[in-house]
């Protein structure tokens, strides 16, 4: 970017319109590293769900091997 912020607008619709600005190189990066933090703790977060979500079932005997 060299120093230049490139600005434009964008149309929210029902007539607003917002002033939006690019990101420079290095908010980029700290964005995409936020991102894949997060992607990493929902992946870990629904695992533990489905885990617990298991262990109820089989508590109850509804688990997936019940008919066995």
């Amino acid at each position: 970017m060299h120093g230049v912020v490139a600005k434009s607008k964008l149309r929210l619709g029902e007539g607003r319109v917002v002033t939006v600005r690019r990101l420079t190189d290095a908010e980029l990066v700290a964005l995409r590293d936020e991102m894949r933090e997060a992607s990493k703790w929902m992946k870990a977060e629904l695992q533990r769900r489905r885990v617990t979500r298991e262990q109820r079932a089989e508590e109850t005997g509804k688990g997936r091997l019940a008919d066995i």
